[in-house]
């Protein structure tokens, strides 16, 4: 009896054991099993891979317009669903950039990667967080859902982005370099970071600008727009404190900058740090006409709101105007609206509050007459003697380009010796404000135009035998931009910026002929300002018939001719314009290449800010082997805006020995 107990202890102590000992050899069977699951801890909340995309699937999320906006495909006028995105490393999928659908799974199995170790910030969690955020957000799961990742870069990014307002700014038209002659557009973000306080826009020097622009190489501008046409640059978004952009702008290159205040929600503000760190490793090939800095900040507001649809409407091209307008006119979109004066601006403004003797005494501080400032100014009252010096200070940080820790190479003791002779006067003025030279871009015509001209021969030899029993009609097309005997409401009353501007011509028993065609036109004349050096200067590049001229009564020609001369003014009645000289090289089949100067001569008076009258005439002697050739043409214009995007004109043109008047209506689109 004793002897079977015994036994039986025996071998219930050897059960046990064994069933001891299996625990530990089924233990790794088990985590085994879950590691094929695709489970990476042992997090409650943790989902795999595989039941994602099964959600995934089931949403049909890659449909949404949302993930479409974050992958950048635009609104087009043609069905795609290709992102504007270049780079490639910017797809997890090799066919994302055309297949929403395939960079959608590849990007969520790509968060269940492993994270390297040595290489922290390149896992995709970390390079996409805006894609993870609304994926999750999609499908309803916290972020302990995916495996944990460590992202210090982002991290610490994150936490200085505590934004609570945005704008749109838009910089003013610059002929100084040929990729920013069209305007530019960026955004700002506003930021409490600094010190935990809210500013408001118009003090926020430290808010975050998110802005894109072409990364342009060494070779010479001239075959800029050529490149930027064709899309040789590529093209990234950059952050930078507004403070640098003022200096930029305002400063360096004396640009008016004006900030439309955006009214975007918490949340949407809360995602914007988000997408901005995933934009901005990666390049998208920068396109003057399209892929720009306009279509590229409607896109991003896209991705913010889905809601908006602001991309399509400027679908074939893009001008930063237009995005102005396009965002402005959007309901509920858009707030208060600044301005930022420029360098000149501000010089402009405090010289017209100058009296006439106080511009005297400008004249000697600026020309260097007196070298004693306190016995100079003596005459004046310290008021005024505070005037004229806060004047010459301004024309100094115009002359110079004062901006950041940039050395004066030229005004800098003047300077010093201006500010010194400031202090002593004791007068202690408020801060200025600084009312804008310009009009607000959203006042502006849109940027395309469609033009009819009825057109009435008053003399002239007839180019076909029905010339002057016909009533001939031109029909005229641009996509941009503003020429400069249009109204100027939005635009620079000084500037013409035309691109691709076509003009047909059609008579009765003749067919549709092309008269005009503009590849470039840019002219700019600015308007005499005491002690600011600015010459106008203007060039074109086209195709133009012309009547009369060479052996045939309507010849064409190709051409490429600049001009450069003086600002013209006649101050009492409000007028501004310019004398000009240069020279003109053009072909014809008729003459072959023939070379000359031009004499040009202009003016502008604008009764309203909706009308306009302009005057112009010029004169060329064109010379080869063979013969020599003259021409001369004069015009004179008057357009009244009916509203913002029509405009109608009369005009005499002159040129040679036909003599035409001409109606002409403008629709703007």
């Amino acid at each position: 009896m004793k002897l079977n107990l015994s036994l039986n202890q025996n071998c219930l102590r050897l059960v046990s054991e064994l069933a001891r000992r299996q625990i530990y050899l089924l233990l790794p069977l088990f985590l085994s099993v879950l590691g094929l699951r695709g489970t990476f801890s042992f997090a409650s909340g943790q989902r795999t891979s595989a039941e994602g995309e099964v959600k995934i699937i089931e949403k049909r999320l890659w449909e949404s317009r949302q993930w479409e906006k974050l992958l950048f495909i635009p609104d087009r006028f043609y069905p795609s669903k290709r992102s504007m995105v270049d780079d490639p490393k910017f797809f997890l999928s090799v066919n994302g950039k055309n297949h929403p659908k395939e960079e959608l799974l590849a990007t969520w199995r790509s968060f269940f990667e492993p994270q390297n170790p040595d290489s922290l910030d390149s896992h995709p969690q970390c390079m996409f967080p805006a894609r993870k955020r609304w994926i999750l957000k999609q499908l309803a799961l916290g972020p302990d859902s995916l495996p944990k990742v460590s992202c210090p870069r982002f991290e610490t990014y994150l936490g200085l982005a505590n934004y609570h307002g945005a704008s749109l700014v838009f910089s003013n038209y610059f002929l100084g370099n040929p990729a920013s002659m069209f305007g530019h557009t960026f955004l700002t973000f506003h930021t409490s970071r600094k010190d935990g306080v809210k500013v408001n826009s118009e003090s926020n020097l430290f808010a975050d600008v998110l802005n894109f622009s072409a990364m342009v190489d060494d070779s010479s501008s001239v075959f800029y727009p050529l490149k930027g046409l064709a899309g040789f640059f590529p093209g990234r978004f950059a952050m930078m404190p507004f403070y640098r952009k003022i200096q930029e702008y305002n400063n360096a290159e004396s640009r008016d900058l004006w900030e439309y205040e955006l009214k975007l929600t918490p949340d949407e503000l809360e995602d914007a740090p988000y997408l901005i760190w995933e934009l901005g490793s990666f390049f998208i090939n920068y396109f003057y006409i399209d892929e720009n800095c306009s279509q590229l900040m409607l896109s991003f507001l896209e991705a913010l709101r889905p809601s908006l649809y602001l991309s399509g409407k400027l679908a074939v091209y893009s001008i930063p105007a237009d995005t102005v307008r396009v965002v402005f006119n959007q309901p509920g979109l858009t707030g208060n609206i600044s301005h930022k004066a420029s360098s000149l601006s501000r010089y402009i403004y405090r010289l017209g509050l100058l009296n006439p003797l106080e511009r005297e005494h400008l004249a000697k501080v600026i020309g260097g007459e007196t070298k004693d400032f306190e016995t100079g100014l003596g005459l004046l009252s310290k008021p005024s003697q505070a005037k004229v010096l806060d004047t010459a200070a301004e024309w100094i940080d115009y002359s110079e380009k004062v901006v950041g820790s940039h050395t004066l190479e030229k005004y800098g003791a003047r300077r010093f010796q201006i500010l010194k002779a400031r202090s002593l006067t004791g007068v202690i003025d408020d801060p200025i404000s600084v009312p804008a030279q310009s009009t607000p871009p959203h006042l502006g015509h849109n940027s395309g135009s469609l033009g009819l001209a009825l057109v009435t021969p008053l003399e002239g030899k007839p180019a076909s035998q029905s010339f002057k029993s016909s009533s001939p009609f031109e029909l005229k097309f641009r996509p941009a931009l503003h020429e400069i005997r249009s109204p100027s409401l939005g635009y620079s009353d000084e500037l013409e910026i035309l691109f691709l501007d076509f003009s047909f011509r059609k008579e009765v028993e003749r067919p549709l002929v092309l008269e005009k065609f503009k590849f470039f036109s840019i002219m700019a004349i600015p308007k005499r300002i005491p002690f600011v050096e600015q010459a106008p200067w203007g060039g074109q590049m086209g195709f133009e018939r012309h009547y009369a001229f060479q052996s045939q009564a309507d010849a064409g020609k190709i051409y490429l001719k600049g001009a450069k001369g003086l600002p013209l003014e006649i101050s009492s009645l409000n007028v501004f314009g310019f004398a000009m000289l240069g020279s003109e090289v053009f072909w014809s089949k008729h003459e072959n290449f023939m070379f000359g100067p031009i004499s040009s001569l202009g003016f502008f008076y604008t009764p309203t800010i909706q009308s306009k009258i302009s005057m112009s005439a010029d004169y060329a002697k064109y010379f080869n082997q063979k013969e020599t050739l003259s021409s001369a043409r004069a015009n004179l214009s008057y357009a009244v805006k009916l509203n913002r995007d029509f405009e109608l004109r009369a005009e005499l043109d002159k040129e040679n020995e036909r003599l035409e008047a001409k109606i002409n209506i403008f629709h703007n689109f």
